[in-house]
């Protein structure tokens, strides 16, 4: 078996133990050694989506993707937010002059190596798909207190 197959046998079976903390390290040098960039991007982001919920998904989605925020005005609101810590960030984030809280967020977690590369992620998209699953948890647990 060439090198090549070896290494991709290796970080194919290796990518489903996500949980393993040195597996993006381990995976980036190689992948991007042999032409894989984007497929190492593919897998850095189905690890973070797999360790992160909803809520914290959602919020770096939209410190990351400014231009969703207004969309988040119309359809969240704090109260949607279990986490106590992620409630008040959301505050902060969805509330009048809250762009500049959002300028100082985003500033904040770039470059984190655990977060999906902003240049290949679809920041928006992200954002957009977390605003609906939160607005549909919302409308479920609605429906349950009839």
């Amino acid at each position: 078996m060439s090198s090549r197959r070896r290494l991709k046998a290796y970080f194919t079976l290796d990518a489903l133990r996500l949980s393993d903390r040195h597996f993006l390290a381990k995976a980036k040098g190689a992948m991007i050694a042999l032409g894989e960039q984007r497929r190492f991007d593919a897998i850095r982001a189905a690890h973070w989506r797999h360790k992160n919920g909803l809520e914290q998904r959602l919020l770096v989605a939209l410190l990351n993707a400014p231009g969703v925020r207004k969309e988040a005005l119309a359809l969240i609101s704090p109260s949607d937010f279990l986490t106590p810590a992620y409630a008040a960030l959301a505050a902060v984030l969805l509330s009048p002059g809250g762009e500049e809280a959002a300028r100082l967020g985003a500033e904040a977690i770039a470059g984190r190596p655990y977060l999906p590369d902003s240049s290949s992620h679809d920041w928006a998209a992200e954002a957009r798909d977390g605003l609906a699953r939160i607005s549909e948890r919302r409308e479920r647990w609605q429906a349950r207190r009839r």
